[in-house]
Order: structure tokens, then C-alpha cells, then sequence
């Protein structure tokens, strides 16, 4: 079908592909990539109530000093309180944002990846009772991240056992 990839960009992807990483998630059930580019995925849930972005960032950066997306984005975010180690590799924090005016309440998570990159999720809706879903979401994300992490022991050298002879 000739117009097969502008039907499939308007009705959204449940996927991220990342060529730089050689990653490839699927999204959690109803959510949808409808902006991409290189480096940052931008979706939601199909109904339109979650609000979904995926950035891959680089691992140096400790405070994200360029706004997400580069300042593509109308977004800015409020971070609440500090943060804590969902689980080995998994940081999240709760934030209110406030997208194109709209005030929206939330997380965010920073995946670590390689020593060169980490992912950052911000996932938000426009009332906290959402918040539970959001955080589940968020996790089966970043544990699908975490999970697409390459052996990182070269092959060169990797544990031989000797046998005595």
C-alpha cells in the first residue's frame, strides 16, 4: 500500500526503536508513539488521558541542564520532592509539569543504560488518582529498557575455566 507509513504515523506506533542503543520495546499496552525523532519519543495513551516521553540522554549528564526534547517541547517540569531508586538501575521522581499551559501531575524515571547513555520516561496525566497507573507504566517501561542492556563483557575477555590435565 502506497500510503501505508503516513496511516501508520497518524495512527501511531506501539514501539520505540532506537538505532543508536539497538534497542527495540514495545510499549505497554494502549500507549502509542505518535512524535519521533533520533534521540526522543513522544505518545500517550490512545485515549488521549497520559501523557508519554522517552528521551535517551547522555549518562554524564547528572542534572539535566537543556530542556527535554531539545526545547521542542512546551513542557516544563516541576520535580516534587527528591527522588529514590525504584529498583537496581531505575530512578524515579514525582513532578508536576504544565504542557502547552495545561497543568499535569506525575513521574519521571531515568533508566540507566550504558556507560554512555541513560533513558529518561516522563509520564503525566491531569489528575493525581492516575498516579498509580502512570507508575506502573513507568516501570514496565524502564524494565523493558533495562532488560535490552548488551552483554557488557567484551568477548576477548571473558572467564575461561582451566582443566588440569
Amino acid at each position: 500500500m502506497k500510503n501505508q507509513p503516513v496511516v501508520q504515523y497518524l495512527l501511531g506506533f506501539n514501539a520505540v526503536f532506537d538505532r543508536i542503543c539497538r534497542i527495540n520495546l514495545r510499549l505497554p499496552e494502549k500507549y502509542r508513539i505518535y512524535i519521533r525523532s533520533e534521540k526522543v519519543w513522544i505518545g500517550g495513551k490512545e485515549d488521549g488521558s497520559n501523557y508519554l516521553l522517552i528521551e535517551r540522554i547522555s549518562a554524564k549528564a547528572l542534572e539535566l541542564s537543556k530542556p527535554l526534547a531539545d526545547g521542542d517541547l512546551d513542557l516544563k517540569v516541576f520535580p516534587q520532592g527528591g527522588g529514590s531508586e525504584m529498583e537496581e538501575g531505575i530512578v524515579t521522581q514525582k513532578i508536576d509539569c504544565k504542557l502547552r499551559g495545561e497543568k499535569l501531575t506525575g513521574l519521571w524515571l531515568r533508566v540507566v543504560f550504558s556507560q554512555q547513555f541513560h533513558y529518561l520516561i516522563l509520564l503525566a496525566g491531569e489528575s493525581p488518582e492516575m498516579y498509580p497507573e502512570l507508575e506502573s507504566a513507568g516501570r514496565e517501561i524502564a524494565r523493558t529498557i533495562r532488560s535490552r542492556i548488551p552483554d557488557l563483557v567484551p568477548v576477548g575477555q571473558q572467564h575461561r575455566s582451566i582443566v588440569e590435565v
